[in-house]
């Protein structure tokens, strides 16, 4: 007969409420964060041939509508009530600024068939030099919902993915990555410090590239201003544009900045960079960049034909300057466009000056779990992952049952703690206790003496600990 447990979380805090900014960063750094194709993405995970080969691989799936997932997306699928093998999508992202993301997704994890509620073994994960940060996922049958995890990055590199790991569904599918960079506050200081940032003239603006003559008489060549009409582009704008199918010579828009304060900014522009002939979409040779005393920072840019895309890119400023700008080095592109620049200075915490909260202690209480924390006013992120029985075939069932639990506490202002953990594990009424503090040796606030009750007992023994000067609490005998 399989037993029954009863696990009941309490968990005692104020809610801080605090506003957090986010920057959508995806289209800088995500390729195919819509799910069109494969294309940017690293997959591993090929189920046993009886499944169906070809739908329990990772693929994109072309048709259905399942509210937050729109075909196209990716997906893998086999039969009902059987279960999908390990396997991962994942997508390595370099070039990130130091600081804090979510990474966000909207999923189907699912069993079609005798679901119940609780399957367990799919899982939206961000890995970076500071750790791996996952969330377990489940959904109803066709039914997606929005998942984000939140993952700090100090070297530049952030991998994201969707993984299966012993995995209790027969169908996942995946669609509309996001990445967002959050910050604690973001002031915009276009209008202040940039001059003509919407490019409605070359005023303000220092310029340098002439291609050589055979290209054109020069006038299109050199930096100008256009009144095309494009999508995201606000005519008029800066451009420059030699016959199709040959190359822009080097070249650069810039602007200096001077007696700005010191801080993190965050450069943005849309851009067009294209090659209008014989593009093999690998064109490299244009650059949006940033400089700041020794310091330079820079994207590469690339667009489809006449199609502009948003570009930015963030540099510290401690010296009062900063200089932007355009360039084309040794440029495979035709035709270059720039129009609706930005500058923002953003505030992110400095790890080294922020407190710390402390590390939460797990209590367990008679079927209570319960978290504290020296850090007061704290929030509690935990998560349970057990090991219970779900199906099977077997014709002899261990009961053991085992519960791991981890949790951090989180404040406004503060560096989330690190991370406690406790197994819990019952292999008959008595649980054994790994990692977390039994019932008989937990001490209420209050509980002076120690004897597990707060009561009139305690204030008698803080005054006589008041009267004595004794930590025990015995008066002196003479």
């Amino acid at each position: 007969m399989k037993k029954i447990i009863c696990l009941i979380l309490i968990v005692i805090s104020t809610t801080q409420v605090f506003a957090i900014i986010k920057i959508d960063v995806t289209d800088q750094y995500i390729k195919n964060a819509t799910c069109t194709s494969l294309e940017g993405w690293n997959y591993w995970g090929h189920d046993i041939p009886e499944y169906g080969a070809l739908w329990a691989t990772w693929h994109v799936y072309n048709n259905g509508s399942y509210n937050l997932v729109i075909a196209p997306f990716i997906e893998r699928w086999v039969y009902r009530g059987t279960k999908l093998e390990d396997g991962a999508l994942t997508q390595n992202l370099t070039g990130l600024p130091v600081g804090r993301y979510s990474v966000e997704a909207d999923i189907i994890a699912c069993q079609q068939q005798g679901a119940t509620g609780k399957e367990t073994g799919t899982f939206l994960f961000a890995e970076s030099d500071s750790g791996k940060e996952s969330v377990s996922t489940i959904t109803d049958n066709g039914v997606s919902k929005h998942y984000a995890i939140e993952i700090d990055v100090t070297n530049g590199s952030l991998t994201i993915g969707f993984e299966t790991i012993n995995s209790e569904m027969n169908w996942i599918a995946v669609d509309n990555w996001k990445l967002f960079r959050v910050v604690e506050s973001v002031e915009d200081l276009t209008d202040e410090y940039i001059k003509n940032a919407n490019c409605s003239s070359l005023d303000g603006w220092e310029y340098w590239g002439h291609d050589i003559p055979e290209y054109l008489d020069g006038t299109w060549a050199t930096w100008h201003i256009y009144g095309g009409n494009y999508s995201n582009f606000n005519p008029p704008f800066i451009e420059r544009w030699v016959y199709e199918g040959t190359r822009l010579e080097d070249g650069a828009l810039t602007q200096t900045i001077t007696g700005i304060p010191s801080g993190i900014y965050r450069i943005e522009a849309d851009v067009i960079a294209c090659q209008q002939k014989g593009a093999t979409g690998s064109e490299t040779g244009t650059f949006l960049f940033a400089e700041s005393g020794s310091v330079k920072e820079s994207v590469s840019t690339l667009t489809e034909n006449g199609v502009p895309q948003h570009y930015a890119i963030e540099i510290e400023v401690t010296n009062g300057s900063l200089t932007i700008g355009f360039e084309t080095i040794n440029s495979e592109m035709n035709w270059i466009a720039v129009d609706n620049w930005k500058l923002y200075r953003i505030a992110i915490s400095d790890d080294t000056n922020v407190e710390q909260c402390a590390k939460p202690i797990i209590y367990f209480d008679n079927g209570t779990i319960l978290f504290e924390c020296e850090t007061p006013d704290v929030n509690y992120v935990y998560e349970i992952v057990d090991t219970d029985i779900k199906k099977g075939n077997e014709s002899e069932i261990s009961l053991e049952i085992i519960y791991t639990v981890s949790v951090y506490a989180t404040k406004s202002g503060c560096k989330n703690s690190d991370k406690a953990y406790a197994t819990l594990s019952w292999s008959g009424i008595t649980p054994k206790i790994e990692g977390a503090i039994s019932s008989d040796k937990m001490i209420k606030k209050g509980d002076v003496n120690e004897d597990g009750n707060v009561d009139i007992s305690d204030i008698v023994k803080v005054i006589n600990i008041i009267a004595s000067g004794d930590e025990d609490g015995e008066k002196d005998n003479f």
